[in-house]
């Protein structure tokens, strides 16, 4: 422990170099020191001078185990890069001559692995015998070696059965035996033991199931306490890197051998598949297996929540025009450090490098953080380990290494091309020379394509074409998922009825709900006006201070997500043409409350002018609640007829509504109406009746001077708003979700209105409008790359779209796309060489990848840092959503 005296206060310079030995690289063989990972950020943030606040000193407790005599990093807490940092020993010399060490801080030295990985934790060894049942767990380092190993073995199963002088450990596939490991002096991470390897156990020299005779010199059985000779790394101190465990039962064992979940189980099927195995629940840098590695069949490990972004690099990994520039050091005389938006070369030349790791055949697994780091310095949103879309990380990626690599030294200024009075092919071919005076890279030469752009201004019907280019193809999945949606249907009579209509699941418009429902009621769509009544309670008591708020109810607007309003009642009203809609409340006071109902709707017909008599009005507010005013008071609103009896004698409080078939213009008995008329509050009763009002504007109230006076003409407490129709108990049959990808390319063709949240500026018309879009392909790329469009997001509503799309493997035709000015100078037809899959929901799914390697033509399942080799029509899969497709020669 340092006291404060040595304590150094750290200058310019003295941070200048403590951050440089942060950053330097681990070097395979070096021994590393684990330093807790938020600690290790604010310090590089405190020398990179981000952060003013002086970090303390060096605390490591949190991360040591405490069940263990010798201190070394807890299980839970031993991802490299994640949990803790590992800092070279200059690093972290500087760190506590900086900043100090707590009094519970110890070191955590951890040896680095040739691959560059850090072994934080041994890994573990299941050894099986027929003497005794079970298997006993030995836990090794992957830089002991096979005698280390066989001494070990030796010493632990020495009380169950008698080794000979040669013993042999034969890795178990299954039941399978594999030949007996050979080479004493190799080390386990030479020979590709991994964690959770079954070995068996043989003395003598007879073949057993398969097994070659060991021609190794073994150790001799000289007893039970043999020493082994310490291996270079060590976890805490000087102690022997392999360490012994208890045996452990049988049912373990048999769960291991029959559930196939198990990790061991994992572990097994992917050796027999030719495949990599996992690290599981150790923090492992890498995986290995008993096989040799192909090139390009290597695992990325996840460092953190980083599977998106592992999934995306074997999908790229395995495009040959790219991974063979790379390997071919072709990026090296096409570096462009100055580019204002690029990583200063620095993200080409990680990429680069991890390709090489990828494709050397020497890797089974690797892992990707340099190349994070990088990603992370110049995109923060990737920083840290929070989960990100691949499809994201693909763009960002593709654009880095664009700019990276961009020719292109001064860009030009140029002026967009607008291809409205052009043909198309001349715009076309403009457009494209324009952007290649500003890009020209391997990234515009194997991925980018352009597409004709035609926007439409629905009020002057002005139109904008662009040809534009693009990386990524984008495609909407058609939505034939349903859902019910309950609508209140209010009739001119202003009877109600509640309807059940059948909407697109998650991510319908309100238009949907409005055609859907003409359709069932078998009237125009244009003769509805939806509404919303967000509080869902026709009657209600408040305070008589509080006043009915504007935004409790609303006209929707078309375009508009049904999901933006939440819960709240949908109403739709029947109107004629150009019927004004207006919104009505019934109100009274109680001796303590006031008491509100509605809403009903007023209408105002288009003939009715900017100005109207108050009998208008009043015959507009009698006629919304006119089913639920007393027969006989309704009666007394109507003009008197010459002859018949009297209608409030023929009448009485039980009858059915009086037929409307004449003027409501009268006052209903103590009462006054009260509405809004543009920023004007308009209250009848204190107006003249021959005064003129203006067509209200605003909700309306019809209130009522008391209790008494409310319930003696209306009886809305009484009685249900409305009926419920038949179409809401409606069963439907399960309707088939799913598609293909021709499909998705006709809806990404078709016109398609803009939503409210992206408005295009109608440079006639001088105002943002919801305008018509068409995308027409124009120029197709060597390799396109297609997203499918599963999840959507609005300030409203998050979800995945989970419709199965099927896409197909070879021929995937475009001719149909192309547009018909395009010339077709190449192949329009395709093949898939890889996917990114995601499965689960959107807050917390998991990534992976499916590639044809480009070598040997063979599928392979990337999940993270576990491969294993499938046949090709495993590469269709209801989790599809990034395709990358080859052009066909």
């Amino acid at each position: 422990l340092l006291k404060p005296s040595q304590i150094m206060v750290a200058t310019d310079d003295d941070l200048s170099a403590l951050l440089e030995a942060l950053l330097v690289k681990r070097e395979p063989g070096a021994t590393v020191y684990a330093i807790d990972s938020s600690y290790f950020a604010r310090v590089k943030r405190f020398c990179e001078g981000k952060d003013s606040t002086r970090p303390g000193p060096v605390d490591n407790s949190q991360l040591v185990d405490s069940a263990e005599s010798t201190p070394r990093v807890a299980r839970f807490k031993s991802v490299v890069d994640f949990h803790f940092a590992a800092l070279s020993k200059t690093a972290w010399d500087l760190v506590v001559q900086t900043f100090g060490k707590s009094e519970n801080c110890v070191e955590l030295p951890m040896p680095v692995l040739p691959d560059g990985n850090v072994e934080a934790l041994p890994m573990k060894v299941l050894v099986d015998n027929d003497a005794y049942d079970g298997f006993k767990e030995i836990h090794v380092s992957r830089l002991a070696t096979l005698d280390d190993l066989k001494v070990l073995v030796r010493n632990q199963v020495a009380g169950d059965m008698v080794l000979g002088e040669h013993i042999r450990l034969m890795p178990m596939v299954g039941v399978v035996l594999q030949p007996a490991l050979t080479g004493g002096d190799k080390t386990l991470f030479e020979l590709g033991v991994i964690n959770e390897a079954r070995l068996r156990v043989e003395s003598g020299s007879a073949d057993v199931g398969g097994a070659v005779e060991d021609e190794d010199t073994d150790m001799a059985d000289t007893g039970t306490d043999v020493e082994v000779s310490q291996p270079v790394m060590n976890y805490g101190s000087p102690v022997s890197p392999i360490i012994n465990f208890p045996q452990i039962g049988s049912a373990k064992r048999r769960s291991l051998e029959s559930d196939d979940r198990g990790s061991a189980s994992k572990i097994r099927s992917s050796l027999m598949d030719g495949g990599y195995g996992r690290s599981y629940g150790y923090g492992y840098g890498s995986s290995y297996s008993f096989a040799s590695a192909t090139p390009g069949m290597c695992g990325l490990r996840n460092i953190g929540n980083t599977c998106f972004m592992n999934s995306s690099l074997q999908c790229i990994s395995n495009i040959q025009q790219l991974t063979s520039y790379f390997l071919e050091n072709g990026h090296a005389e096409e570096i462009n450090r100055d580019s204002p938006i690029g990583c200063k070369g620095e993200l080409a030349e990680e990429f680069a490098d991890l390709m090489k790791q990828m494709w050397s055949g020497d890797n089974r697994s690797y892992s990707p953080s340099s190349l994070k780091d990088v990603v992370g310095k110049y995109a923060p949103r990737f920083q840290g380990y929070e989960q990100h879309d691949s499809q994201e990380f693909l763009e960002f990626l593709l654009d880095g290494l664009h700019e990276d690599l961009n020719r292109v030294r001064e860009r030009p200024q140029v002026e967009a091309i607008e291809g409205k009075g052009m043909a198309d092919d001349e715009a076309s071919s403009l457009s494209w020379e324009a952007h290649k005076k500003r890009n020209d890279s391997v990234i515009v030469d194997t991925f980018q394509g352009q597409y004709k752009s035609t926007l439409r201004c629905p009020k002057c019907k002005d139109i904008s074409i662009k040809f534009d280019p693009f990386m990524t193809l984008t495609l909407p999945i058609p939505n034939k998922e349903r859902q019910m949606c309950d609508v209140q249907v209010v009739m001119p009579t202003g009877k109600r009825r509640k309807y059940g209509v059948l909407v697109p699941k998650g991510r319908a418009l309100v238009r949907d709900a409005r055609r859907g429902l003409a359709e069932l009621l078998d009237v125009p769509s244009e003769g509805l006006v939806m509404w919303l009544f967000k509080n869902k309670s026709y009657s209600q008591s408040y305070r008589p201070q509080s006043q009915v708020a504007e935004e409790e109810i609303q006209q929707l607007k078309d375009t508009a997500p049904l999901t933006k309003y939440g819960s709240g009642e949908l109403i739709a009203i029947v109107v004629d043409p150009g019927t004004t809609v207006v919104p009505l409340f019934v109100r009274y006071e109680l001796s303590q409350w006031s008491r509100r109902h509605g809403p009903f709707f007023a209408r105002f017909p288009a003939d009715s002018g900017e100005a109207v008599g108050q009998g208008v009005v009043h015959d507009a507010v009698n006629r919304a609640i006119s089913h639920w005013i007393d027969p006989r008071v309704c009666r007394s609103l109507q003009p008197r007829r010459p002859s018949g009896p009297s209608p409030l004698a023929a009448a009485s409080a039980d009858e059915a509504p009086a037929k409307l078939d004449g003027p409501l213009s009268g006052t209903l008995p103590g009462t006054r109406v009260v509405f809004r008329a543009g920023e004007s509050q308009i209250d009848c009763l204190k107006l003249e009746p021959t005064d003129l009002v203006p067509v209200p504007t605003g909700t309306i109230t019809l209130q009522f001077e008391n209790e008494h006076c409310a319930k003696s003409s209306v009886k809305v407490y009484e009685i249900d708003l409305f009926e419920k129709d038949p179409s809401l108990a409606k069963r439907y049959d399960e309707i088939d979700a799913s598609c293909d990808l021709y499909e998705c390319f006709d809806m990404f063709s078709s016109e398609e209105e803009l939503g409210e949240d992206n408005m295009w500026y109608c440079p006639t018309c001088k105002e943002q409008v919801q305008a018509h879009k068409k995308m027409e392909l124009f120029k197709l790329p060597d390799v396109l790359i297609v997203h499918l469009k599963r999840f959507s997001h609005n300030r409203w509503h998050r979800q995945k779209l989970n419709v199965p799309v099927d896409y197909p493997l070879d021929g995937l035709e475009l001719s149909k796309y192309l547009h018909s000015s395009a010339t077709a100078d190449a192949p329009t037809s395709y093949s898939l060489v890889g996917v990114s899959l995601h499965s689960g929901v959107m807050s917390g799914g998991h990534y992976t990848a499916l590639c044809q390697n480009f070598q040997n033509s063979q599928w392979y399942s990337f999940d993270d840092s576990f491969v294993m080799e499938k046949s090709k029509d495993r590469a269709k899969s209801d989790s599809g959503y990034v395709l990358f497709y080859q052009r066909n020669k």
